[in-house]
């Protein structure tokens, strides 16, 4: 129903680039604009406030484009943007030497938001990045245990009391002794990554690795 509805919208409304309105086909951005999609020099960051969290890595500095092209993916439900956002994830974790064991998991969304929203935008990158590599996917293991907030609308103390006993692992089995990459679409303070990395940790992870498109409005 999800993609016919697309299909149906696609055929009134012919697809048109986000940033110049150019007509394209089956994809979110002309050639034109895909070229600004370039990697900016980000480092691998550590935050210290979430001590299971060993590294995040951040593929693209925060852009007026690639925030509009997010927004887009997320909230209008443009999935056509899965691809293009997932191969700057996919260009930056190939410099990184993770295990090819490395187990991929999605920041989870409560079954009500998902519902709503059709799919699960980590979930849709996350899926791309673990193919790209040969690495197994799980979506699923991983699942919030409860209904939050909406972490953009909250100050940075609210976020962490918003995310406790929010996540929770069905089979630890399938986590403990690996690294695990975690991805999530937009990492701002690093709270929802930290509080997965514990529930993570706790079932026997041995690394948790996150990755994110881009930083949100605090910085790491």
């Amino acid at each position: 129903m999800f993609a016919i509805s697309h299909f149906l919208l696609d055929f009134i409304f012919p697809p048109r680039c986000v940033f110049c309105a150019a007509s394209v086909e089956g994809n979110l951005l002309c050639k034109k604009c895909q070229a600004q999609f370039r990697l900016a020099s980000v480092p691998v960051q550590k935050i210290a406030e979430y001590p299971n969290l060993d590294a995040v890595l951040v593929a693209n500095a925060s852009t007026p484009e690639l925030r509009r092209v997010v927004h887009a993916f997320k909230y209008k439900m443009y999935t056509r943007a899965a691809d293009l956002l997932a191969g700057l994830l996919i260009k930056t974790v190939r410099v990184q030497k993770l295990p090819t064991d490395t187990l991929v998991l999605a920041v989870p969304l409560h079954w009500t938001r998902r519902w709503w929203r059709g799919f699960n935008q980590s979930a849709e990158l996350g899926r791309r990045v673990a193919q790209s590599q040969g690495w197994e996917f799980s979506e699923g293991n991983l699942y919030r245990a409860r209904r939050t907030k909406s972490q953009a609308r909250l100050r940075r103390a609210a976020r962490l009391q918003n995310l406790v006993r929010a996540f929770g692992v069905r089979d630890p089995r399938w986590i403990s002794g690996r690294t695990v990459l975690l991805v999530d679409d937009v990492a701002t303070t690093g709270a929802t990554l930290g509080e997965c990395a514990t529930v993570l940790k706790n079932a026997g992870a041995r690394r948790v690795v996150g990755l994110a498109l881009m930083r949100g409005g605090v910085r790491f």
